[in-house]
């Protein structure tokens, strides 16, 4: 298979926008279609126009694209009217967009159902809707909708459905599984027959296969072993119901270990993660940390004989290298950690410890007596290196925090409405002064961190360029009666991109989260080069 072509065709923008509580605005849009620009996808496609306001503002307005094709989609025209009648195709010839795809009904059942025409009329509308945009565009694409259901119960018609399509002059043929229900080897035999049985040329037949998102990956890339060249998907398998293949997935699997060659270069191929996580964080949900290739678990080792192993070659638990994604490698640190993920986590952070030091078994003690005390420090990479220079007496006296209290008032304001409001007061030694601030917060710990920075953005303005961008709470099980033990993560963002959590762990969620924000200062202050004052 080695130097094949798989042409790559990206759905997000308007399958994506499907997903429920997904709302892209025109700015995403752009936003998105600009990195998979980037990235080198084949085909992006911007939506449907006429579809609705913000489709029809993105194709007035949308980006000029380098390397991809920028498409439309629609469908066939309306049964009792001709293709140069049609609203529907008219707004497609009409748009920006130098390709366009349709899609149209190849299962029997919808055609006599949500149709409810003469199974050879669904065929004229296919072709002429096909040749419409073919000469109207150059480019048209046929996403044959349903087709493994259809092909199951009619493969006689559902084959005359693509046949017109492909005559009519599409440059592909998309065969979908939109319910999502046909199994890999039902996908396997059907591309199959389909190209050998029927005739219709590999190079011009893609997969579409939706709903369930593991599923949906597995049968695109055993359509592509059967033949097809063309899978359409989108970022992180979104979509309706359960999601679409997932281009994030697919890409690594096509170009690494099947040998396949995409429009994306293999130097551009580690751009993977940082479209994956950027993706998330405009929907403004936390990316998936087992994600396949791209996730932050994905090159993570936690058993002590695991990461011997991969000290000595990576090859042994890893099977591409994290770097080809642009993701790295994590050596994780828990109650199953052994000397070898201690002397690999401190190289990480950048201190050099010959194996037989004997700080090192009272490091590995600590760490597993804390795991036990509820610190999972595989999630909070900062406060881990924290623990270890503080152990090492390696961590700078920037500030002492003296004391802190927080009250919550439920209230009528001026104007009769009922709020509540979070007042934090806090005591800091810094600079040899002792100040004491107080601020007001949407949150007992959102007041807390203003209080802090108060006190402390005077004499470190290197805080300033850091904000919390996650704060998450687990109840763990209550320990010695002493009722439920919250562990408290806060994630930190820096002005440049990068990424830390800290935690802390109380009876008290308060002390907690302030264990977690004073961690977050102090590797922040550690990080940037701060001298103590």
């Amino acid at each position: 298979m080695t130097g094949e072509r798989i042409h790559l065709y990206d759905t997000t923008l308007r399958d994506g926008a499907q997903t429920q509580d997904v709302d892209f605005s025109v700015a995403d849009k752009i936003a998105i279609a600009r990195q998979l620009d980037r990235l080198g996808i084949d085909y992006i496609e911007g939506g449907w126009p006429g579809a609705n306001p913000t489709d029809d503002q993105f194709f007035a307005e949308a980006p000029a694209l380098e390397r991809a094709t920028f498409t439309a989609f629609g469908m066939t025209r309306r049964p009792g009217r001709s293709a140069a009648n049609d609203p529907q195709l008219t707004a497609l010839v009409q748009s920006r967009a130098k390709a366009v795809c349709m899609v149209g009904k190849t299962w029997d059942f919808h055609v006599d159902v949500a149709l409810g025409i003469p199974r050879d009329e669904n065929l004229d509308l296919i072709r002429d809707s096909i040749a419409a945009l073919h000469a109207a565009k150059g480019e048209a694409l046929f996403d044959a909708e349903h087709f493994f259901d259809g092909y199951k119960r009619n493969p006689a018609y559902a084959v005359q459905c693509i046949r017109a399509a492909f005559e009519a002059g599409a440059r592909w043929v998309v065969l979908c599984d939109t319910n999502g229900g046909t199994l890999p080897h039902e996908i396997d035999a059907v591309v199959r027959a389909v190209i050998a049985e029927h005739g219709i040329p590999g190079d011009r037949l893609g997969i579409h296969c939706h709903n369930d998102t593991e599923n949906a990956v597995a049968n695109s890339l055993a359509a592509v072993r059967a033949g097809a060249r063309m899978v359409q998907g989108t970022i992180n398998g979104l979509g309706e119901r359960c999601g679409n293949a997932n281009l994030v997935s697919l890409i690594p699997t096509l170009m690494l270990k099947m040998g396949f060659e995409t429009g994306i270069r293999h130097a551009d191929l580690p751009l993977l993660t940082q479209l994956s996580r950027s993706f998330d964080e405009r929907l403004n949900r936390a990316p998936n940390r087992h994600a396949a290739y791209v996730g932050a678990s994905a090159f993570a080792h936690k058993g002590g004989l695991h990461v011997s192993a991969v000290e000595k070659d990576p090859s042994s638990y890893e099977h591409v290298a994290p770097e080809a994604v642009g993701n790295r490698r994590q050596i994780v640190m828990s109650d199953q950690a052994g000397r070898s993920n201690i002397i690999a986590r401190l190289r990480d952070i950048g201190l050099e410890v010959d194996s037989r030091d004997e700080r090192l078994a009272r490091l590995l003690e600590l760490v597993k007596q804390r795991d036990g005390d509820g610190y999972a420090y595989d999630t909070a990479e900062a406060s881990f290196e924290l623990l270890v220079r503080r152990e090492l007496g390696d961590v700078p006296r920037f500030f002492e925090l003296k004391r802190f209290h927080v009250t919550d008032e439920r209230r009528h304001n001026a104007v009769g409405k009922l709020v509540v409001e979070s007042e934090a007061v806090v005591r800091v030694t810094v600079g040899g002064e002792t100040r004491l601030e107080v601020a007001d917060g949407n949150g007992p710990v959102h007041a807390l961190d203003v209080a802090m920075r108060k006190a402390l953005e005077p004499v470190y303005p290197a805080l300033k360029g850091v904000s919390l961008s996650d704060y998450r709470v687990r109840i763990l099980a209550a320990k010695d009666g002493t009722g439920a033990m919250p562990r408290v993560l806060i994630r930190s963002a820096g002005l440049e991109g990068e990424e830390w959590s800290t935690l802390g762990v109380s009876t008290n969620i308060i002390e907690a989260s302030m264990e977690a924000l004073v961690d977050s200062y102090v590797f922040t202050l550690m990080k940037s080069g701060a001298a103590p004052v």
